[in-house]
């Protein structure tokens, strides 16, 4: 078997295989349920497609650069350099040399000073914004994950809002639910001082204390050491625990974890340890002794099902700050199989538009011109499903694009072929100057077409984005369906026609 033949057997092997996927998401979409039996690359659709869950929320970056400058505060109180209060804004200090800025470099080197606050640098700010952003991202796409929930589009948009969007999805309240809580647990030493009151007015050190209200009762407040004993972020794992008559969340830390929990539990015996889950204390237990195991238990008012949400959020990881829902909406299924079939229809139409031309104008090269289309969208709707990138509206119109520039490839071959043809050469002549010669106008337009929607990518926001993706990896397909599966093809039939005229046998 000669090495033509061998590559267009290849290319039947790759049309069927791809067509098989092509057909299979076709039926699924089409709601066909023998589908949900057979094992397949199954392409994801998007929101505007299938219908589904958008919500957009605004982390409070106000309260993560407080909370940022409060554990600067403490660090300074720990070099013994005396401070004012702190805000969102910074630390006020009273500069007295440059021997204070020089320790307090040691502790951030982007720290500045300038009028009379201590605060971080327009560009290390700006860092920091990008690097809570990023990280909830991270966060929220495992806790999503964790509640079995599959194909989400999770994104930062250009006005630095995260975006979370589930296709097929009604129900947000246990999405809310995980997103609500940053999940920020950590242990404080209670100060001797009993618990107060509201009504209660109680002179503390700020710099060294905090109040924060209990969880189970609105009207107690604990005042606990700001300095935090054990950090939350040193947990190994979190699960529900039923041995008592109260479920619990039964907890372990990982290695330093554990060392820092025994260690804290072994100095202060007879105190009380303030277990708080986002600023507000979940209970005080007393430390009747050392614990050496690296466990603990936390018990709370909380439904087995809140509890659930809390485990997930636990193992996921602390959210680095509160979110602020600011959308949200539901997008009716219906809406998505309209668009479905609008697109679809469109897509149907112009295909059979653009074939009926082709053959119509080149009889058998224009009917090989129209299996090389096909090729084309089996090709891409396959990488669609085995990448799992989501295909949208927009998607589908630059796959209806790609349809028309293949048709370009094409015609440029053929018109080609002809004009070599009149010259009476062999077949063979007459298929590589053909090929040779529109070759490069087709590169130039694919490469530029490329470069120009590049652009579109980088800078686009997530709807023309789609748009781009479908296009650049349908151009890439064109190419090859255009100057590979044609030219092989073309080659291995004329091999078999027994007619040497390419004009009669094929144009």
């Amino acid at each position: 078997m000669n090495i033509l033949k061998i590559k267009f057997y290849s290319i039947i092997s790759i049309f069927i295989l791809t067509g098989l996927i092509f057909t299979l998401n076709i039926f699924s979409i089409l709601g066909f349920n023998f589908t949900q039996k057979i094992p397949f690359p199954r392409v994801n659709l998007g929101l505007d497609l299938v219908g589904g869950v958008h919500i957009a929320f605004k982390p409070d970056l106000e309260l993560y650069m407080k909370e940022k400058y409060e554990k600067i505060a403490l660090e300074m109180d720990t070099f013994g350099i005396l401070h004012g209060d702190f805000s969102k804004n910074g630390i006020k200090f009273d500069l007295k040399g440059d021997k204070n800025i020089d320790e307090i470099k040691k502790i951030d080197p982007y720290l500045i000073y300038e009028n009379g606050v201590i605060k971080f640098n327009e560009n290390r700010t700006k860092d920091i914004y990008d690097l809570v952003i990023n990280q909830s991202i991270d966060v929220i796409r495992s806790r999503v994950d964790a509640l079995g929930t599959k194909e989400i589009n999770l994104y930062k948009s250009q006005s630095d809002l995260i975006v979370l969007q589930i296709p097929n999805e009604k129900n947000t309240d246990g999405i809310k639910k995980i997103l609500s809580s940053a999940a920020k647990l950590n242990f404080h030493l209670v100060n001797p001082i009993h618990p107060v009151t509201d009504n209660q007015k109680m002179p503390i050190d700020k710099h060294k204390y905090e109040i924060l209200q209990s969880q189970k009762d609105e009207k107690l407040f604990y005042i606990v050491e700001r300095q935090i004993a054990v950090n939350g972020e040193n947990l190994s794992d979190a699960r529900i625990s039923f041995d008592n008559i109260q479920p619990s969340i039964f907890i372990n830390f990982n290695s330093k974890g554990a060392a820092d929990f025994a260690k804290i539990t072994s100095l202060n015996t007879g105190r009380q340890l303030a277990i708080v889950l986002d600023d507000k204390v979940l209970s005080a237990p007393n430390i009747n002794e050392p614990i050496l195991s690296g466990n603990a238990s936390i018990t709370g008012n909380s439904s087995p099902e809140d509890m659930k949400y809390l485990v997930i959020s636990l193992k996921s990881g602390a959210l680095p700050t509160k979110f602020n829902i600011v959308e949200e909406k539901v997008i009716d299924a219906s809406m998505g199989k309209n668009a479905i079939r609008a697109s679809s229809f469109s897509m149907l139409a112009g295909f059979i538009l653009i074939i009926t031309i082709m053959i119509f104008h080149y009889k058998k090269m224009g009917l090989l011109a129209s299996f090389g289309l096909l090729l084309n969208l089996f090709l891409t709707i396959s990488t669609f499903a085995i990448l799992d990138i989501t295909l949208t509206m927009p998607g589908i119109a630059g796959l209806l694009l790609t349809l028309a520039m293949a048709v370009d490839a094409n015609v440029l071959i053929y018109e080609k072929m002809r004009e070599f043809d009149r010259q009476k050469i062999t077949k063979t002549a007459i298929i590589e100057n053909g090929f040779s010669g529109a070759i490069t106008a087709i590169t130039d337009s694919n490469f530029t077409t490329i470069i120009a929607t590049c652009m579109l990518l980088f800078f686009g926001s997530v709807f023309i984005k789609g748009f781009a993706v479908s296009l650049i990896i349908g151009i890439i397909f064109s190419f090859f369906t255009a100057v590979s599966f044609t030219k092989i093809v073309i080659s291995y039939l004329t091999l078999k026609a027994k007619n040497q005229n390419i004009e009669k046998s094929f144009l």
